[in-house]
């Protein structure tokens, strides 16, 4: 749709009967253009800042999750404290082999869940943990 509008624009702007319009044609392109450009920046930056600023890390007893960019708050969750593990993947993880795992965490009558986002491989981590659980393996 906006596509369309500027090429409308750019037609209306190049057309000569319209020639005494070119300029306010061409300065409505210009700010249509200027303001999808940073409307499509703001997008990309909600999605890309919260995926660049959390990683996990994963040893043998915890698991440490890092947030933030200019200033890190760090949470450390003991995977003796693990109480249950969800892997979901759409068709489109399965096909490249991501998806993201949902973790409870509960001890003394306190529960806190965590997701972690985009992983690749999810179901070697999904297996790494569900050993920590103790539950069965499935192998699927």
């Amino acid at each position: 749709m906006v596509e369309t509008s500027f090429a409308a624009l750019i037609f209306l702007a190049s057309s000569s009967p319209l020639e005494g319009y070119r300029l306010a044609a061409l300065g409505v392109l210009w700010l249509t253009q200027t303001l999808k450009f940073f409307v499509e920046i703001c997008l990309v930056l909600t999605i890309v800042i919260p995926w660049a600023s959390t990683h996990y890390y994963i040893t043998d007893r915890q698991l440490i999750r890092y947030v933030g960019i200019s200033r890190r708050d760090e949470t450390i969750f003991d995977l003796e404290n693990l109480k249950s593990i969800e892997l979901h993947q759409g068709w489109f993880g399965r096909l490249f082999n991501y998806g993201n795992i949902l973790l409870t965490f509960s001890s003394s009558g306190y529960t806190e869940k965590t997701t972690l986002f985009g992983v690749y491989n999810p179901k070697k981590y999904e297996r790494f943990l569900k050993e920590k659980l103790g539950q069965p393996q499935n192998n699927s």
